[in-house]
């Protein structure tokens, strides 16, 4: 319940907004769920990956997983 609070008010920070500060990240320009994750990169929720990736159409594998909480 925690994590949905938090991505419900990054996307309100950010307004459901694509255009907010934030990381850019080269590969999300096409994927569903942009606007969510720059709102969540916004908030400094997420960050993806050091290479300036965020990787939307890979597994999450138990790695990334831990780092997310």
């Amino acid at each position: 319940m925690k994590a949905l609070k938090a991505v419900q008010a990054a996307v309100k920070k950010g307004g459901g907004n694509a255009n907010i500060g934030g990381a850019r990240f080269s590969d999300i320009s096409e994927n569903w769920g942009q606007k969510f994750i720059k709102a969540l990169a916004a908030a400094n929720i997420i960050s993806g990956f050091p290479d300036g990736y965020f990787r939307p159409d890979d597994s999450l594998n138990a790695l990334n997983m831990r780092r997310c909480w």
